[in-house]
Formats: structure tokens, C-alpha cells, sequence
């Protein structure tokens, strides 16, 4: 009928990826979390780098990987789910 259609098992693995966020979150090093509180916070890549005393590239290199992590695509991706 044109209808899409997913599976009982499917339809609850969606539902509970939907209500546990927090399971994402876990997935992330505690380094990612300090980028991603920073950029949540508006920090620019070169003043997070100043705050932890790490590189630029390697701030950028964590916000591809909690990006990837947590199905995000921006910045403003990361503000909405922090």
C-alpha cells in the first residue's frame, strides 16, 4: 500500500535509543565530553584548545569523534542535545 514499514525489532531499538540518551553519552572518552560541554557552551575550537592545553587540530579531531558518536552533524546539533 506505499506504506513503510519496520520491524517489531527495529521499532524498539529506535524507541529505546530515543529515551536513553544518556547510553550516547556514556560512549563518549572524557576528553570528548570536555569538547562537547565546550562547544555546547559557544567556545570556539582555538579557545577549548587554550583551555585544555591541547591542540587545535587535536579539538577538532574530538569533535569529529563525538560528532560521529552521538549521530550528530554541527555545532548546533551539539547545543540542542546538551
Amino acid at each position: 500500500s506505499g506504506r513503510k514499514y519496520i520491524s517489531q525489532k527495529v521499532a524498539s531499538e529506535l524507541a529505546n535509543e530515543a529515551i536513553s540518551p544518556k547510553k550516547q553519552f556514556d560512549a563518549l572518552s572524557d576528553r570528548e565530553a570536555q569538547v562537547l560541554i565546550r562547544l555546547a557552551k559557544g567556545m570556539t575550537l582555538s579557545d577549548i584548545a587554550n583551555d585544555l592545553h591541547i591542540s587545535i587540530t587535536t579539538v577538532s579531531t574530538y569533535r569529529t569523534r563525538l560528532l560521529d558518536k552521538l549521530g550528530l552533524k554541527s555545532n548546533a546539533d551539539i547545543t540542542r542535545y546538551v
